[in-house]
C-alpha cells in the first residue's frame, strides 16, 4: 500500500485518506515506522512556511498563524495516536520540531493551545488573558514519621537503606526546615550512590554520604552515619556536639 504513493506530493485530504486507511488495515500496529514518517511528512507540509522563522522571535501575527497551522497539522491524525507516536523516542525524530511561542505583547505564552484560545477568534480572545496571569502559592499537607526520636531530644533518626528519588530527599529536607527537627540518618553502607543524581562526566553519582553533607552545609541539621559504623559514631565527638546543639 505504501511502497506505491507519492507521500511527499499528498494533498492534506489525501493524505487524511491514507491513514484512515492505515489505521483499518491495522498497518498502525504492523508498522508504526511507517504511520510515523507518513504523519510527519504531512505536518512537514503544512509547517513549511514556517522552516526559516525563529517563531519565539517573530511578530504576533505570525504566532498566531503558527499555532493554528500547528493545530492543522496535528489534526491529521488521531491525537493519541499521535502522541504515541510522537512520545516514542525511536519514533519523534521524524516529525517536525514544535517551537516555543515566546511572547505576546510582552506577556509569556506557554504553548500553541495557548495561542489559540487567547487570540483570534475564540470567545475568550478579547479578555487577554496572557495579560492577566494569576499567581498563588499552595502548600501540600504531608505527614512525615520516623522510626524514633532520641530520649530527650529533637533527633528523629531515620534508617534508610538509601534514597528512592529526588522527591523522598526533597521530603526530608522540608521535614527539618518546616519542623525544627534534626535527623540522624543511619544508611546501610558507604559510598552508595543516589540513583537520581545527575551522572558526573565519568559516570558516577555522588553519594548518600555526599548528599547529607551538601544539606549539613546548607544549614540544615542533619547528621549520618552507616550500620556498621554506629558503636564509633556514637562515641565520636562529632555526634556528642550535633547531640549536644539540638536537645
Amino acid at each position: 500500500m505504501l511502497h506505491d504513493l507519492d507521500i511527499e506530493n499528498l494533498t492534506e485530504k489525501q493524505m487524511r485518506s491514507v491513514l484512515n486507511k492505515m489505521k483499518e488495515h491495522a498497518i498502525v500496529r504492523d508498522s508504526a515506522k511507517a504511520l510515523a514518517s507518513a504523519s510527519a511528512s504531512a505536518q512537514r507540509e503544512i509547517l513549511r512556511p514556517y522552516d526559516q522563522v525563529d517563531i519565539p522571535q517573530a511578530d504576533t501575527k505570525t504566532k498566531c498563524s503558527y499555532a493554528r497551522d500547528l493545530k492543522r497539522a496535528q489534526d491529521l491524525t488521531d491525537y493519541n495516536e499521535y502522541l504515541s507516536l510522537y512520545r516514542n523516542p525511536y519514533l519523534t525524530r521524524y516529525f517536525p520540531p514544535i517551537s516555543r511561542i515566546g511572547k505576546i505583547d510582552g506577556h509569556r505564552v506557554d504553548s500553541a493551545l495557548e495561542v489559540r484560545v487567547m487570540t483570534g477568534e475564540s470567545p475568550l480572545a478579547k479578555l487577554k488573558l496572557y495579560t492577566q496571569r494569576h499567581e498563588v502559592r499552595y502548600t501540600k499537607q504531608c505527614r512525615y514519621v520516623s522510626d524514633g526520636l532520641l530520649p530527650g531530644t529533637r533527633i528523629a533518626v531515620e534508617i534508610k537503606g538509601f534514597l528512592r528519588d529526588s522527591e523522598e530527599a526533597r521530603k526530608y529536607k522540608e521535614v527539618c526546615e518546616q519542623n525544627d527537627l534534626a535527623i540522624l540518618f543511619i544508611f546501610s553502607s558507604r559510598n552508595l550512590e543516589c540513583s537520581f543524581a545527575t551522572p558526573r562526566k565519568d559516570g558516577s553519582r555522588y553519594t548518600h554520604e555526599e548528599w547529607a553533607e551538601r544539606q549539613i552545609k546548607q544549614g540544615l541539621n542533619i547528621a549520618y552515619t552507616f550500620e556498621g559504623e554506629m558503636p564509633d559514631f556514637f562515641r565520636s565527638a562529632k555526634f556528642k556536639n550535633f547531640y549536644r546543639r539540638i536537645q
